[in-house]
């Protein structure tokens, strides 16, 4: 299995639905980009609090058998989410929304 994190950054605060329709389609075109050129083959949910802005599969989850990646694919990721979390957890307590 391959894991690919893309680091975004906005460089300007999103306001209103039409921002976020203008980076959804920024964002799928970029994917879809490299998607084409066969860069990229993964699932994607980009959200902004509880909008969802993407979410989507691109190319395959199986190439060998031709199964299309959905917003649904399920991956075996195994024990690779825990720093994930730990990073959050610490995050959370940092903030002082946990203690």
């Amino acid at each position: 299995m391959n894991l690919q994190l893309f680091p975004v950054e906005l460089c300007y605060q999103l306001k209103g639905d039409d921002s976020l329709q203008l980076l959804a389609v920024q964002v799928n075109e970029l994917l879809s980009s490299l998607q084409s050129k066969n860069e990229f083959s993964e699932c994607v949910l980009l959200s902004k609090k509880d909008k969802i802005i993407i979410n989507q599969g691109y190319r395959f989850a199986n190439r060998e058998h031709q199964v299309k990646n959905t917003a649904d694919t399920k991956f075996r990721i195994g024990s690779i989410t825990k720093q994930f979390t730990a990073m959050a957890i610490m995050m959370l307590e940092e903030q002082i929304y946990i203690q």
